[in-house]
């Protein structure tokens, strides 16, 4: 299984080579990837419409978060410390 969080897999060129070695000889990997930010049916980024409620819900918590600290003009986290 590849995990991942917004979107983000959780791995880099040695983890998708070590995929890679589980896929049979002539065979094929599908990866798809795309973040999952959510947006409502009334274009709201964020939310999320849900089949069988009557009003749009929170989407991802931790990819509503980073996009609430961008919008907000925060600067980047240093992720070095």
């Amino acid at each position: 299984h590849l995990g991942g969080l917004a979107g983000v897999p959780f791995t880099g060129k040695t983890g998708f080579g070590a995929y890679s070695a589980h896929v049979a000889d002539g065979g094929h990997a599908f990866v798809l990837q795309a973040p999952h930010i959510g947006m409502s049916d009334e274009l709201e980024l964020g939310k999320y419409s849900r089949e069988g409620q009557d009003h749009a819900g929170s989407a991802c918590g931790a990819a509503v978060g980073a996009m609430c600290h961008c919008m907000a003009g925060n600067p980047m986290p240093n992720l070095a410390t």
